[in-house]
């Protein structure tokens, strides 16, 4: 049976706001690999020398902006891509507006990159379950939860240049509640 000192303490830890986690802490404590020689293995920095240093830069708030450029197969997409979105998506609760520079790339972010990640983590069960083709994003839904948008930076015809102007993304799908 609870004590009334214990309640009083309990209920004095909720009242004041946990520290946000930093992008890095999220990173190693949260992003299982889903593919590669470490699968199934935790996200560690110690694996690419930069990782440290992308995640103090991200988390010093210093910069608005991130870019990343470096050589094949150093894990960019993974440090630099999947992880600021599953960040923002999961530990900020936030919308995510991911930004493939054509089109057509948007089911392969979303079935190489997104999901495996999604389905590697604790945070498989917020997938959608049903989709409306098989390996598509699901379309725009609006929720009250997480929600990950893509759109093109790049329009390829008429059609997707007048679409442009119109509100909302290219493909979209939303995240089960918290």
């Amino acid at each position: 049976m609870a004590t009334a000192s214990s309640f009083v303490r309990a209920e004095t830890r909720a009242a004041f706001p946990t520290r946000p986690r930093t992008m890095r802490e999220f990173a190693e404590q949260e992003i299982v690999l889903p593919d590669g020689p470490h699968k199934g293995l935790r996200y560690r920095t110690s694996r690419q020398p930069y990782a440290a240093l992308w995640f103090a830069a991200v988390d010093s708030g210093r910069w608005r902006r991130h870019f990343a450029l470096g050589p094949t197969q150093s894990g960019k997409t993974l440090t630099c891509f999947i992880v600021p979105v599953l960040y923002h998506l999961f530990e900020a609760r936030e919308t995510v507006i991911a930004a493939v520079p054509m089109g057509d790339m948007v089911k392969d972010k979303w079935m190489v990159d997104l999901r495996p990640a999604i389905e590697a983590s604790r945070y498989r069960k917020y997938l959608p379950r049903s989709w409306p083709a098989p390996g598509a994003p699901p379309p725009d839904a609006l929720s009250k939860n997480g929600l990950i948008r893509f759109k093109s930076l790049w329009l390829n015809t008429p059609k997707q240049r007048a679409l442009s102007a119109a509100p909302g993304p290219r493909a979209s799908f939303p995240v089960r509640g918290w």
